[in-house]
């Protein structure tokens, strides 16, 4: 059974500019070459991995939106998870309630309110320029595959605690960095993504390796037989990683990868 990588990108296979090195890049077409499997993981929306997938020359499929979305490069759905309307409005009011900025993110666009510098994720970071709609409430006609609060660093204890005191059983709550929580539908993660995925593909979770920096990681490192933290992590998903890669600014990934297979 061939063995198989799942690889997150920020934070994890991109540098800090958002690119994959050159070096990067020449030692996974090695690992290609040798038969061995390469999934990118990402709560990035599938819009914003394709690129990467092409510049690696990739054909497995893309695990979008933390997991809610899987998409072949070539653009079939394989799987998708959607929030219902009833939550997503209740996410709404809270976040209304609270004053904080939320994104919708629907399989071919991303909505908000208005355009803010909170809007810079999408632009600058996932090349992604939203749609401002006025008001959340009139896009749910489409289906919402996540829900993305971009809020200060100082307020990130309390929404998340408010969050999963309020919708644990009913959503997925991931902090994806130190200003971002991804919300996805009940169950939705990278990890039950490449749970879902690999035996479709002849491949089993015994031949994983799973490289991630961040909690909405977690999942995919502890089902991999190899989890692999990034030096960056926080403290608390390197403890429970098998093995710690140098940080993404030093080709971590790559240079763990040269350990184990070549």
């Amino acid at each position: 059974m061939d063995k198989v990588v799942a690889i997150d990108l920020d934070g994890t296979l991109l540098n800090d500019k958002g690119e994959i090195t050159e070096y990067t890049k020449e030692v996974l077409l090695r690992l290609k070459e040798k038969g061995i499997k390469i999934i990118l993981a990402s709560g990035r929306p599938y819009q914003s991995m394709l690129n990467f997938a092409q510049e690696l020359n990739l054909d497995m499929p893309l695990i979008s939106n933390n997991g809610a979305l899987v998409k072949r490069p070539d653009g079939k759905i394989l799987a998708q998870e959607f929030i219902s309307d009833k939550l997503a409005l209740e996410v709404l009011a809270y976040a209304n309630q609270e004053g904080l900025h939320l994104s919708f993110y629907f399989p071919e666009s991303i909505c908000v309110e208005k355009i803010t510098k909170k809007v810079d994720v999408h632009i600058k970071e996932e090349g992604v320029v939203p749609k401002a709609v006025g008001d959340l409430r009139e896009t749910l006609e489409q289906n919402l595959i996540n829900i993305l609060f971009n809020i200060k660093q100082v307020e990130m204890d309390k929404v998340v605690t408010d969050l999963k005191e309020e919708f644990a059983s009913s959503l997925s709550i991931a902090q994806t960095a130190d200003n971002y929580i991804d919300i996805m539908a009940c169950g939705v993660s990278k990890g039950s993504a490449l749970e879902k995925l690999l035996p479709k593909y002849q491949l089993d979770t015994a031949k994983l390796i799973s490289f991630g920096n961040n909690y909405n990681d977690l999942s995919m490192l502890e089902l991999a037989d190899c989890g692999v933290a990034m030096a960056n992590a926080p403290k608390a998903i390197k403890d429970k990683a098998d093995k710690v890669a140098k940080d993404n600014d030093q080709d971590g990934v790559a240079i763990m990868l040269e350990k184990i297979f070549l």
